[in-house]
């Protein structure tokens, strides 16, 4: 008789600055690196593994209002003052740890700030594809691609409620999924069909939140 075994999750907890600070510099992610040491000095750095060894992915949950350079980008591209509120950086590590770091630091947040909308940040790159369905289960939707920090282009995720996908198009489609965000509209689902993968959108109105 075969037996089926069950994969228990990884294990999320706070991590030490050190720990994610050499995870990043591991990945190649989050230059220059003394802007890092000044994100983990107000922020919360997040990581998946056994306690006592070094983590395998991370993520930082940051203040909204941080002087640092990916918050005040987030704030001039919302036209935001000093707001209150968080926003999650880009994942580094394994990315099939990603559903799990975002259940909890999505959560953290809730619990530091109830109601507020929760941001996130991530590189609009080959992996997008992967990352992308992890963030839709917890609830974010893609709202813009815009080069944030630098020039690579970075896509802007944020939390909220919106009715059913109204359209679908091609996630390789860049030029109209760039004008569709432009115009307001958001990704809130993907499905995959044999000539890739399709984007849900919705328009403003149907956003709320």
């Amino acid at each position: 008789m075969q037996t089926t075994q069950t994969i228990a999750p990884p294990t999320v907890r706070r991590i030490g600055a050190e720990d994610f600070f050499l995870l990043a510099r591991t990945s190649g992610a989050y230059r220059p690196y003394w802007e890092v040491m000044r994100m983990l000095a107000v922020g919360q750095a997040w990581g998946t593994g056994p306690i006592g060894e070094m983590p395998d992915s991370g993520i930082l949950l940051m203040p909204l209002d941080a002087d640092i350079t990916w918050a005040a980008a987030l704030r001039e591209l919302e036209g935001l003052k000093r707001e209150k509120g968080f926003f999650l950086t880009p994942p580094v590590g394994n990315i099939e740890h990603l559903p799990f770091l975002l259940e909890q630091t999505v959560a953290a947040a809730r619990r530091r700030s109830p109601g507020t909308q929760l941001q996130a940040v991530t590189a609009f790159d080959f992996q997008l594809e992967e990352r992308l369905p992890c963030y839709f289960d917890a609830g974010f939707a893609l709202r813009a691609v815009r080069p944030l920090a630098g020039l690579a282009p970075e896509a802007l995720l944020m939390t909220g409620e919106w009715e059913a996908p109204q359209i679908w198009i091609s996630l390789s489609d860049a030029t109209n999924l760039s004008m569709l965000l432009v115009r307001g509209w958001a990704a809130v689902e993907m499905r995959g069909v044999e000539s890739g993968n399709l984007l849900g959108m919705v328009p403003p109105q149907a956003i709320h939140g």
